[in-house]
């Protein structure tokens, strides 16, 4: 069965946030949201109240639970990977540099069972327009060991952006924007990771004649948009499907088990779903889904159709104390 979700079934959830670009969803129905404000992050109650937690200055990006009270987060623009003591809203520095450089671009995070962290990043570039404009091979997912130290673990990937682990925790999916598909890499047992090939087809175009200085800004026009989509986030679902958001188109897809392409939700206009860059799911049967946003004030809320696939830390069945 093909996943769906009802375009009039998507509810803001949550308020006045600003670039929530990756959602969090905890096991007792709350959810924690990246948050470009003064905060670090914000958690949204069940009945979508915001509060803010923490105090950090940039864009905070993605976010992946590394034990029952630790987020750890990405800073996009400053170049720093961060974590928050959810009950002391403490932040701390992680890292902010990589193979004796200064680390530029950390998109996404994802926590592993055994504390490992997989962290995307985007470009080495001065700016991520000039990754979009040129599409240079020059990101990377990087590897975070719990002790702290940060390496790189597999290189020359055009925009690398969000990621999902196959059940098995043998392979890694890394969404690459500007190719505009899904790369699957080979977890092997010296965590190092392997390449194996594109996951699905190819989900936009562009061409030729759209590739150079100053050329990002095309995105913005909503037919060139649509055509490129910029996929964005992924998530999986309980029966294999890999939701996918395209961005620039204001939709979202699943490739599924037999690398085919289906339409979950489309919005042509964006009234509704708009600038879509993360899936989360949650709900007592994973049924809830969460979709994030580069530019709405809010994140979207919906059923599914199918339960989806929960992240490691949702089986841990951990629960912030009823008082915070």
């Amino acid at each position: 069965m093909s996943p769906t979700i009802r375009l009039a079934g998507l509810t803001p959830f949550g308020t006045g946030l600003d670039r929530p670009e990756t959602v969090l969803v905890l096991a007792d129905g709350r959810a924690l949201v990246s948050d470009s404000s003064d905060a670090a992050l914000s958690l949204l109650g069940p009945d979508g109240s915001v509060r803010r937690l923490g105090r950090h200055a940039g864009e905070t990006n993605g976010l992946t639970m590394l034990d029952e009270r630790t987020v750890v987060f990405t800073v996009f623009d400053t170049g720093e990977i961060c974590s928050i003591d959810l009950l002391t809203e403490e932040v701390t520095v992680v890292a902010d540099r990589v193979d004796g450089r200064k680390l530029t671009t950390p998109n996404y995070p994802l926590a592993m069972a055994d504390g490992t962290i997989w962290v995307s990043r985007t470009t080495e570039a001065d700016h991520p327009y000039e990754s979009i404009d040129n599409i240079p091979h020059d990101g990377s997912i990087l590897r975070l060991e719990p002790g702290g130290e940060l390496s790189t673990a597999a290189s020359a990937i055009p925009f690398a952006n969000c990621m999902a682990v196959s059940p098995d925790k043998r392979l890694l999916y890394v969404v690459r924007s500007t190719l505009s598909d899904v790369a699957r890499y080979a977890i092997e047992p010296d965590k190092t990771l392997r390449f194996e090939r594109r996951y699905g087809p190819v989900l936009g175009h562009r061409r030729p004649d759209e590739v150079g200085p100053g050329t990002a800004q095309m995105c913005f026009d909503p037919v060139i948009g649509r055509r490129w989509a910029l996929p964005d986030g992924c998530a999986f679902d309980a029966e294999g499907n890999l939701w996918v958001t395209l961005m620039t188109a204001n939709k979202i897809v699943a490739i599924t088990p037999q690398e085919e392409v289906v339409t979950i939700v489309e919005d042509p206009t964006g009234d509704r779903v708009v600038a879509p860059t993360s899936i989360a799911f949650g709900g007592e049967d994973f049924r809830d889904v969460y979709i994030g946003s580069l530019v709405a004030p809010y994140v979207l809320k919906a059923r599914s159709s199918i339960p989806g696939q929960p992240l490691w830390h949702q089986t841990m069945g951990w629960r912030l104390p009823e008082s915070f």
